[in-house]
């Protein structure tokens, strides 16, 4: 009897680290994006507009008709949130 053919290429054994590297970010921001969603909309929105807009907190606090503080608050308390649903087990 003959032995089993391999059907696989080098590049099927060799390591794509580009590859590998790409697909790890993308789930982490595929966890991230769940993770902001988890949020309440007010807080999810100020971050969104801070970290992913790139506005100021107080630019924030003006187009929310809200106070810099208010904003700086949330902003603290939406990333201890965030750290939260993110340390949980996946």
């Amino acid at each position: 009897d003959a032995l089993p053919i391999a059907t696989f290429s080098l590049g099927d054994i060799l390591t794509d680290f580009k590859y590998h590297s790409f697909r790890l970010a993308e789930e982490d921001r595929l966890r991230l994006w769940q993770a902001l969603h988890e949020l309440e909309g007010p807080t999810r929105d100020i971050l969104d507009f801070v970290f992913f807009q790139d506005l100021t907190q107080t630019e924030t606090a003006h187009r929310l008709g809200l106070s810099p503080m208010t904003v700086s608050r949330k902003i603290k308390s939406g990333l201890r949130q965030l750290w939260h649903i993110l340390d949980a087990p996946v």
